[in-house]
């Protein structure tokens, strides 16, 4: 049958908290699953349901198999208990409150928890002995749900005090005898992570029990992801729009532990839908929206508690949530359940102060920390969060992680250290390791509470950084000492320096006085020296020109000279050709006399005379040609030698050269003395002429 409750102030989403058994009618997409489950826990009396975090393990148990165990029941005629209860660090302490719980319930006089827990220690059968006692009847069956009982693993390899490997075994081996007892109408289920499946292969029995039963939860399809959002609003009364269970469905992703954010964001989608104040209106795309959609929902939500708390409360916060988170070896965030008294002490606050920022987080609209606001906070209560997706999808919380993951890893190596010293393997602290610790140190303000998480040896490790530091600072003082005294050393051979510097400057300047004048009288000295090239030149350049014009004084009269001589000698030549032709022509002229006394030979003679003759005519022509050439040559060169002579004259003239030294250079004494010669040679050639008949 359908509740009918009000809409105006209820809820159909549970948020991040898991569904409890009251809740089943609000319970969606897991029908199929409970039916299997539940078979097989009425076989073999045991089942371990595995999945990862985030799939719905717990919400599957109370909503699926309990209230059917409890349906079934009236038909079979026989009464069912269910006792709930997580490990946590004390299992066996908790599974005596909570059958101390449940025996209250079922009107017993329970006895006192403390007492159970001590039967349960002492005895092999302790469960079923206690159950019999305290709560079972005849002919009722008793249902045993751990959940999340891969804390058992999580707590014990942490090292807590609470928990030892003792505890821990003897409480498997106590639920291990139950499952083997046949003949009680006892019957166990617990919820397992999947990544701590392995932790469970170091107990034989356990191993076999997990082996012969065990349900894998299967992730939910698009089909059972609808139903899980639009079965609560139709049952509650509502409508909601089939385009933004579309869209919903889109934003899911692939991711498996997307089902508490599901929930989260139409918890959150319902809410503002309340808020508008419209119930007849459907829940559309604006109410999701406003909620921040399955992206940033979770992430706004817990940051707008955040920011609700006071400075106190927000650094008791940070505390807090650093304690109860921490980062796998894959770098991944996890949930690492921590007691209500062991967070005061990290925290270094009270009860109250610890309570209210508590109480803000795990309120029913919340519910990002577990327990349930139900449950009262005293020292023994672990804090846990209520899902481990909540690290990854709140910026805050994710940045708060690392932080606490690089100071452990600090405080570990500071510990690290610290043992090696005392085991003299190692030395103090040197920069910049040593600056990195005192940092972490100031920032962190670790305490004795908080390091025993990682490492007891926290004193040890203080006192050694703070015997690092002590000798760094006498070091730094050491060196400051002696800077001092090299500066006061410095100052001292500055200021002789600088008496050194100023005598320098002054004898620097003397030379540069000095300098200057030599400058300007070297100056001088460059004109003088400059003026007196110049009439050095001038002077050369009257030598070079009178040098080359007697070279070509010298050069026209050794032409003039070699003329002359060239002249008389074809004169020479013409006067021998001319007797030569004179003493040819006589024999002509006696020859053509014999020829004319020889009758016979008189013609031939003739001929002969008279090509001589022409011969001889020829020549003298050619002579008296040549003869006039060489009296006009001569007068020539008469005229070039009068010519020369003349400017001979004045070049001797300018070098003071008396006139008689070149005449006789380029005239013979003979001609020179002999003037008759002239007149003689014109006598002779004229006598050539009229003998010639030129």
């Amino acid at each position: 049958m359908r509740p009918d409750p009000d809409i105006r102030n209820f809820n159909p989403f549970p948020g991040l908290r898991p569904f409890a058994s009251s809740e089943s009618d609000w319970f969606f997409g897991r029908d199929v699953e409970m039916e299997e489950i539940y078979t097989k826990l009425l076989s073999n009396r045991f089942v371990t349901l595995i999945g990862p975090p985030g799939c719905g393990k717990t919400s599957l148990i109370n909503c699926g198999v309990v209230p059917l165990v409890k349906h079934h029941h009236l038909d079979e005629g026989s009464e069912w208990r269910v006792i709930c209860f997580r490990p946590g660090n004390d299992p066996i302490g908790n599974l005596a409150r909570a059958i101390t719980e449940e025996a209250a319930a079922a009107g017993k006089n329970p006895a006192d928890w403390k007492m159970i827990q001590s039967e349960l220690f002492d005895n092999p059968d302790g469960i079923v002995a206690v159950l019999r006692k305290f709560i079972s009847n005849p002919g009722e069956k008793i249902l045993l749900v751990i959940d999340q009982f891969e804390e058992l693993f999580r707590l014990a390899s942490k090292g807590k005090k609470e928990i030892v490997a003792a505890s821990v075994a003897k409480f498997v081996g106590l639920l291990v005898e139950v499952v083997r007892q046949t003949n009680e109408n006892i019957f166990t289920i617990l919820s397992l992570r999947s990544d701590f499946i392995g932790d469970c292969s170091r107990y034989h029995g356990l191993t076999q029990l997990i082996n012969n039963s065990n349900y894998l939860v299967p992730e939910l399809g698009p089909d059972d992801y609808r139903r899980a959002v639009e079965g609560p609003v139709v049952n509650a009364g509502a409508k909601i729009d089939p385009h933004l269970i579309t869209l919903i469905l889109c934003d899911l992703g692939g991711r498996p532990d997307q089902l508490p954010v599901l929930q989260h964001a139409m918890m959150r989608t319902w809410k503002h839908w309340q808020k508008m104040g419209e119930p007849g209106r459907m829940i559309n795309m604006a109410d999701y929206e406003a909620a921040g959609k399955l992206s940033s929902a979770m992430s706004d939500h817990a940051e707008s508690v955040y920011d609700e708390l006071s400075a106190r409360g927000k650094k008791i916060c940070e505390v807090m949530f650093k304690s109860i988170t921490e980062k796998s070896p894959g770098n991944r965030g996890l949930r690492n359940p921590t007691g209500f008294g062991t967070l005061k002490c990290i925290a270094d606050c009270t009860s109250d102060e610890l309570s209210e920022v508590l109480e803000k987080f795990r309120h029913p609209e919340q519910c990002f920390i577990a327990p349930l606001p139900d449950v009262p906070l005293t020292d023994d209560v672990v804090i846990d969060l209520s899902q481990e997706v909540l690290v990854r999808l709140w910026a805050r919380l994710q940045d708060w992680v690392d932080r606490e993951a690089a100071s452990a890893q600090m405080y570990l190596r500071l510990s690290e250290a610290s043992a090696m010293y005392q085991q003299g393997k190692t030395g103090l602290l040197k920069n910049p390791d040593l600056q990195l610790a005192i940092n972490w140190r100031e920032q962190i303000l670790p305490t004795l509470a908080w390091a025993e998480r990682y490492n007891p040896a926290f004193e040890r490790a203080m006192v050694y950084l703070r015997t690092s530091e002590r000798k760094f600072i006498e070091e730094e003082a050491g060196k400051i000492r002696a800077q001092k005294k090299r500066v006061r050393r410095i100052r001292i051979i500055a200021s002789g320096l600088g008496v050194i510097a100023l005598l320098a400057l002054g004898y620097t300047l003397m030379t540069v006085e000095r300098r200057k004048e030599a400058d300007t009288l070297a100056n001088i000295s460059k004109v003088i020296m400059m003026k007196a090239v110049i009439e050095m030149e001038k002077a050369d350049s009257s030598s070079i020109v009178a040098i080359v014009q007697k070279g070509l004084a010298d050069s026209a009269a050794s032409t003039a000279s070699r003329k002359a001589e060239e002249a008389y000698s074809r004169i020479q030549i013409s006067e021998s050709r001319r007797l030569k032709a004179e003493k040819e022509a006589a024999e002509a002229t006696k020859l053509k006399s014999q020829a004319l006394e020889k009758s016979d030979s008189a013609e031939k003679a003739i001929l002969l005379a008279d090509q001589n003759v022409k011969a001889t005519t020829e020549e003298k022509v050619e002579a008296m040609r040549l003869r006039m050439l060489s009296v006009g040559k001569t007068v020539s060169v008469k005229s070039v030698l009068l010519q020369g002579q003349k400017e001979l004259q004045t070049l001797l003239a300018i070098r003071r050269i008396k006139g008689p030294i070149m005449m006789q250079i380029f005239m013979p004494d003979s001609i020179m003395q002999d003037g008759r010669m002239e007149a003689a040679f014109t006598n002779h050639l004229k006598g050539i002429t009229e003998t010639s008949g030129v």
